[in-house]
């Protein structure tokens, strides 16, 4: 979650960064900014603090992250979970941009085309060698920049394959999860049905 690889470089998960950012996790606030913006949508159960943080900004508001702030956060405990995690962001990410109208940040946006090229090229590869070696090329690519960051990440500590694993049981959860909310009339189901994907922190 701390790579770059991973989230896009995200502000607040990688640290080392102070200022003004477009969000923050675990975020504190001001009561008079809920009387100016209004209370976290309790109709999402997923991206709360993201779609709280587009109104503030909306509003002139600045979204301050100091490393003065220390918080401890355990991470899921195996890939499954991990990837639900991320199903959850994905889908219910949608719903932010068409409430306020607006892709806030690219980032969110590559996975979703990622599952798209490659699922483009599946269907290809079935009726061009052209395909199939876009294909290969493709994924190796991605295996191979996956690989070289979780090397980097893992600084000896980790085994770089787990990193690896991670990396993609985030990026297809996330983009499997953003296709599908992004027509899906179960956006407006109630929180608890998705109680199971855990968290409400965006990507």
């Amino acid at each position: 979650m701390k790579s770059l690889f991973g989230t896009g470089g995200v502000a607040f998960r990688r640290g080392g960064v102070e200022g003004p950012v477009d969000t923050v996790a675990f975020g504190i606030y001001r009561t008079k900014v809920f009387e100016k913006v209004g209370l976290f949508r309790e109709d999402l159960p997923k991206n709360q603090d993201d779609e709280l943080h587009l109104r503030i900004r909306k509003r002139g508001g600045v979204i301050y992250l100091t490393n003065k702030i220390r918080v401890y956060y355990n991470p899921r405990e195996n890939f499954r979970d991990l990837f639900h995690q991320y199903y959850g962001y994905g889908f219910f990410k949608p719903k932010v941009m068409k409430l306020h109208k607006k892709v806030d940040m690219i980032r969110h946006m590559v996975p979703p085309l990622f599952v798209l090229w490659l699922s483009l090229l599946i269907l290809l590869a079935a009726f061009s060698e052209f395909g199939r070696y876009l294909l290969l090329f493709t994924i190796g690519l991605y295996l191979g920049l996956g690989l070289t960051f979780a090397l980097l990440s893992s600084r000896g500590k980790t085994n770089p394959i787990y990193l690896l694993f991670a990396f993609l049981s985030m990026h297809f959860g996330y983009g499997l999860g953003f296709l599908r909310g992004l027509y899906s009339s179960e956006l407006k189901l109630h929180r608890a049905k998705f109680g199971h994907l855990g968290g409400r922190s965006g990507l």
